[in-house]
């Protein structure tokens, strides 16, 4: 299967192809979910992409083809093999099978009764052929809209020819308040379908059919027709085509619709489709999808993130995969002051493109005197695609250096507890002889029990720890006959 990328740059074409001032680009034998995106970008959940249509006659392009459509780059469908599409001198009257290329027959009984409702009673089965992308989504925002841009032959050089054989488009969504599929391509202001019967020139060519009111809508919206003739507007190698349409619903978010996009024609005469990036409203506000809090190198690895004063700890927000950059805002909370007790933090983080991962630095700073832990808490919105909206939030200690068991080895300080985490209460390993003062806080810095006295004294009372509410808690122990502090987190279940 031959895969092409067509690159044209600033050649005068004659005919039906004019000077090009930008590179555009065209390529074929894309894959649906290639083609899905091109239309969808990322911001709705995509599911099931299906291309019916022969490989060569469908793509994606970029570059701006001078019909008004996102030069972003979007898909194409139809009849006319892609790498024919700008090039010059081509005979559109000749059917794409006459390429060496099978086209399907049209199947799709959706389109077909389409033909029937503009009352185009002997229409199709078995007088078309049928290009088609299909696929599911569940849309984060409110509703959507394809721009696109219908080109046909057949509407300069046989408008209206006949009610048995036309070219036609259209986009059918189902699901949610769609219970049937349902066409919304139509021309503006009508329910009538988007077709060379509808949208046709002011002027065909000396020795061609012209039936206009005959067989079609009177031919009564050639305001929609651009004319293209010798290139004059587009490089596409098309006599004309429509000036930008759009395809508008309403949706439900997180419902799930199918789509349908699809050209349909006879045997011959090239028909193209160009879809371009689908507009989106009020689509859900940008959230995190998880958060995490790290505690700075050399800290204890524990289940609560820490940091001591001097160093820095990070918290991690990550977000839904995006192409397009953001900002997600999160709140503080807690114990520590924004800029006392660390660094200040604007309240936001910036995303890049196609950067899903962005880290909030939390540099503890140094006060005077010493402070018991402060705990630090981010909060960040969250709404899980089609999930249940919410806060995720982490917590962060920081903790004095003169707090933390980390100055010296145990010789020093022979002081251990055990077990944690603890259910009723914890046992001290330490020299009888010595006395202690110790204080146990919770993680909000609130003092929850202080007691002084040798290690006896102080199994009575720590061995006592019943009605504490399950949780993380801090002991602080002092050595009276040195001052010498050690901090240990403990983990009540």
């Amino acid at each position: 299967m031959k895969k092409t990328a067509h690159i044209i740059f600033g050649i005068f074409f004659t005919l039906y192809c004019p000077v090009l001032l930008k590179a555009q680009i065209l390529t074929d034998s894309q894959s649906a979910a290639t083609m899905v995106h091109a239309i969808m970008g990322d911001h709705p959940i995509i599911l099931n992409e299906t291309l019916e249509c022969h490989p060569r006659l469908s793509g994606v392009y970029t570059g701006d083809l001078s019909i008004g459509l996102d030069p972003t780059g979007g898909a194409i469908l139809g009849f006319g093999i892609i790498d024919s599409i700008l090039e010059p001198n081509q005979d559109l009257l000749v059917s794409s099978g006459s390429s060496g290329i099978s086209l399907p027959w049209m199947t799709d009984n959706d389109f077909v009764n389409l033909g029937f409702t503009q009352g185009l009673a002997a229409n199709q089965a078995g007088a078309h052929r049928l290009c088609k992308l299909s696929f599911d989504m569940i849309p984060l925002a409110d509703s959507i809209t394809f721009p696109f841009v219908f080109a046909s032959a057949r509407a300069k050089f046989f408008p209206c020819w006949t009610f048995q054989s036309i070219d036609l488009t259209a986009v059918f969504i189902s699901g949610g308040a769609y219970t049937q599929p349902t066409n919304i391509a139509f021309v503006p202001g009508t329910d009538i379908v988007i077709s060379d019967n509808s949208i046709t020139t002011q002027t065909p060519p000396l020795g061609y059919n012209f039936d206009c009111g005959e067989f079609c809508n009177g031919c009564s919206y050639t305001q929609y027709y651009v004319e293209n003739i010798a290139g004059s507007v587009s490089p596409l190698c098309y006599p004309g085509f429509t000036q930008p349409l759009y395809a508008g619903a309403a949706l439900s978010p997180c419902d799930t619709y199918h789509i349908k996009i699809g050209v349909c024609k006879p045997l011959d005469y090239f028909a193209s489709l160009f879809v371009g990036p689908a507009v989106y409203t009020n689509p859900l506000p940008p959230a995190a999808q998880s958060l995490s809090a790290q505690s700075a190198p050399g800290m204890p690895d524990t289940p609560q993130a820490q940091v001591c004063r001097g160093c820095s700890g990070s918290f991690t927000i990550v977000r839904e995969s995006s192409s397009a950059a953001q900002n997600i805002s999160y709140t503080l909370s807690g114990s520590a002051i924004n800029g006392t007790d660390y660094a200040s933090l604007s309240g936001s983080v910036s995303f890049e493109p196609g950067q899903d991962t962005a880290i909030v630095t939390v540099e503890a700073l140094n006060v005077e005197p010493p402070q018991p832990p402060q705990t630090l808490v981010l909060s960040v919105y969250s709404n899980p695609p089609c999930g249940t909206p919410g806060y995720l939030r982490d917590t962060m200690l920081i903790i004095d250096r003169n707090y933390t068991g980390i100055e010296g080895p145990e010789e020093i300080f022979p002081f251990q507890i055990a077990p944690n985490p603890f259910h009723s209460g914890i046992s001290v390993f330490a020299p009888p002889h010595e006395n202690w003062q110790a204080e146990l806080y919770d993680v909000t810095g609130r003092s929850c029990l202080s007691v002084s006295g040798n290690t006896e004294r102080l199994n009575v009372s720590l061995g006592n720890l019943e009605l504490l509410q399950a949780g993380i808690y801090i002991l602080k122990v002092s050595r009276m006959s040195d001052g010498r502090k050690a901090v240990f987190k403990l983990i009540k279940e």
